[in-house]
């Protein structure tokens, strides 16, 4: 739909002159680039578009799942799509097959959530560990002062994420460049948006983050974060301020 609207822009937009008050260039940009019986694919690299579809577009949605892909087959199967060729496997094969997939996917989401709340009964024990009402845990490792940032505000942090086990997922240290990661309080996870919006300036907190108010069911496969998974953060709140006013609509 987008495409065809687009292109249905330029195609007016070759027809009819632009307005006195058009920018200079407008005109040039609307002309065509490539004769009619030139394909404008071969000044692209497609075997990196190629690549790049297949790392950014689809594989990483699969990467962090808990079972092993046979990736000759999924060639085969993306193969068979693109050339639109019949499937391998019948229709109740297919049907079979994904059930018993969903059953074991099912299988693993109620063992994580069963491990997930060993854990958090065990963790809420703990000395110095509080739990909210909605089942964050936290406990304090510096208090800051202060006033405590609204859930509109635009937060600075520093931060570091970890599985139970330990394992780092992500950090501010892992963006090059940052030396703190900023956000709306309000655009991120609920985990973060009431956790966050307990500390002051300065202070310094560890999250324990039930499935519920981080990730969901879907988890985050991108991220390597697996369905209603419990992670933990350190987070450092290094200052906030009031987001910016959006723009009047036009």
């Amino acid at each position: 739909m987008a495409a065809a609207a687009a292109l249905s822009a330029v195609a007016t937009a070759q027809n009819e002159a632009p307005p006195p008050s058009a920018p200079p260039g407008v005109a040039e940009l609307t002309k065509p680039k490539f004769a009619p019986d030139v394909d404008p694919f071969t000044t692209v690299d497609m075997d990196k578009v190629s690549y790049i579809l297949g790392r950014l577009q689809f594989g990483r949605g699969l990467s962090g799942t808990p079972f092993k892909l046979n990736l000759d087959a999924v060639k085969d199967g993306l193969s068979d799509a693109v050339a639109n060729k019949s499937p391998k496997f019948s229709q109740a094969e297919i049907q079979d097959t994904m059930q018993k997939f969903q059953a074991a996917m099912e299988e693993v989401e109620a063992r994580q959530e069963a491990k997930a709340k060993m854990f958090l009964t065990d963790n809420a024990k703990k000395p110095g560990v509080k739990t909210t009402a909605s089942g964050l845990q936290y406990e304090v490792i510096k208090e800051g002062e202060g006033p405590k940032p609204a859930p509109t505000d635009v937060v600075s942090v520093v931060y570091v994420g970890t599985h139970v086990d330990g394992r780092e997922f992500d950090s501010t240290k892992s963006h090059p460049g940052e030396t703190t990661t900023s956000f709306g309080l309000n655009k991120v996870i609920p985990g973060w948006t009431e956790g966050v919006g307990l500390m002051s300036k300065g202070a310094k907190y560890r999250f324990y983050i039930p499935g519920s108010l981080a990730y969901g069911p879907s988890g985050n496969p991108q991220g390597g974060i697996g369905p209603d998974e419990t992670l933990i953060f350190d987070i450092e709140l290094v200052d906030f301020k009031p987001a910016a006013p959006e723009p009047p609509a036009k």
